[in-house]
């Protein structure tokens, strides 16, 4: 039974009070009938406030998630839900808000659940809410918690209950052990694993969900359910280098009023392409000031910047930097030439070749390249102008990021494997600006 005739049924139950009483109550029929009725009346109206409570919390996560101001209520459920709080009232009973303030207080004491409510229609969201934003990452081996992909439920004509979520990838992907599938409130629906049956060459993962565990969606709703990569670690068949992308997404739904399947539609797929390594660089960062005063002279700072990757216990994980190219805005009386890239406080550089509007450090040795811990690197250049020099200009750039299919101005290894790309915004990181 969904959640709008389950509420409407207990409602009037509520107001009947059908059952039988017990044999002591004719002692004194009228008085003692009435206390009883009115004591099962309390329980139940309280019990099922509860229930509304937890309806409401999860409304409002999914809108806070999204953005969205909480609507009027307008539903049937919502309108048998208004009905209980004012019976309440009409007993001189205080009505619990619904919020997560209240919650803490409720729980010490919880109210029984119906046992024909689904799992995630019992969920309390927890703040902070999870974040679900979908872009090209790195899968990195061993761990879960990176989001591939992500779609949007919307039921069709009524209330249903979702049973099966089939994923496709392009291409199969050993080093991927399952998807654990969860929605924009924190609920986890289970583990998609890799179904053979449905696609011998393995690249398709299932989640199949019992009648007793099924997700329900509400009439009119829409929900946000995302894939989280589980990956293996190498000494479990994990493989640096491999590229994932999820294709499709088939689910499958059946109506709880008329049991009819494949009652909802997927809007909004949001899948991106992602490669697998054992690490990951996380941050690149400007080590100098927004602004300074522009100088000429030999062996001249020009940049600095901070590298910093994953830290992770594999002990094959080793990043390294191997080339960057850096974009150069200045103006036309400027001129660069002798270009090197230092580490200030090992004292190693290497030299790096000065073109119109880049400087490229390719075969970056080791000494200098390595990033296993948070390193900084600056770049030298003998700066002059040319002519009077009235407003000289000088700023440093890393400008593209890349793609799993895109190279960007970065080249690194995580130990074994090459990529041209970094997981970060556009521009990666802005240099000091020499006025």
């Amino acid at each position: 039974m969904d959640m709008k005739r389950f509420l409407i049924t207990l409602l009037l139950a509520s107001f009947l009070g059908t059952q039988s009483v017990p044999a002591y109550a004719v002692i004194n029929p009228a008085e003692n009938l009435m206390k009883l009725r009115n004591e099962r009346l309390l329980s139940r109206l309280l019990k099922w406030q509860d229930l509304c409570n937890r309806r409401a919390e999860r409304r409002e996560a999914r809108l806070f998630v999204r953005g969205i101001p909480s609507p009027l209520s307008s539903s049937d459920a919502d309108r048998a839900c208004a009905a209980i709080i004012d019976r309440l009232r009409t007993l001189g009973i205080t009505p619990t808000p619904s919020s997560s303030s209240s919650s803490s207080s409720s729980s010490s004491s919880p109210s029984p659940s119906p046992s024909s409510l689904l799992p995630n229609q019992l969920f309390k969201p927890k703040y902070p809410l999870p974040v679900i934003e979908i872009r090209s990452r790195f899968l990195l081996l061993g761990e879960t918690g990176q989001i591939a992909g992500s779609i949007t439920l919307n039921p069709q004509d009524e209330p249903v209950e979702v049973r099966e979520i089939e994923i496709t990838l392009d291409a199969a992907v050993e080093s991927l052990s399952s998807f654990e599938v969860s929605d924009e409130v924190g609920f986890i629906l289970g583990n998609a694993v890799r179904n053979l049956a449905a696609s011998p060459s393995g690249n398709v993962y299932v989640l199949s969900l019992s009648p007793a565990n099924a997700y329900f969606v509400d009439e009119n709703d829409a929900v946000v359910v995302a894939f989280k990569a589980r990956m293996k670690d190498d000494e479990s068949g994990g493989v640096s280098g491999e590229s994932l992308k999820i294709s499709a997404v088939n689910v499958t739904a059946i109506g709880q009023w008329s049991s009819r399947q494949n009652l909802v539609e997927t809007t909004g797929p949001d899948f991106k392409a992602h490669s697998v390594a054992y690490t990951t660089i996380e941050e690149i960062k400007n080590m100098g000031e927004v602004k300074a005063t522009f100088a000429t002279g030999t062996n001249k700072r020009i940049a600095a910047f901070r590298f910093t990757a994953r830290e992770v216990s594999d002990n094959d994980a080793n990043p390294r930097l191997t080339a960057i190219t850096f974009s150069v805005s200045k103006s036309s009386d400027v001129s660069l030439t002798n270009a090197k890239l230092r580490d200030p406080v090992a004292g190693t550089e290497t030299s790096c070749t000065v073109g119109s509007a880049t400087i490229t450090c390719s075969s970056i040795p080791a000494d200098i390249g390595s990033i296993k811990s948070p390193r900084e690197l600056a770049l030298s250049a003998d700066v002059s102008v040319s002519g009077a020099g009235a407003d000289p200009f000088l700023q440093i750039e890393i400008n593209q990021a890349g793609g799993p299919s895109t190279a960007g101005d970065i080249t690194w290894t995580d130990g074994t494997t090459s990529f041209t790309w970094v997981p970060l915004s556009q521009p990666v990181a802005t240099g000091t600006s020499w006025e």
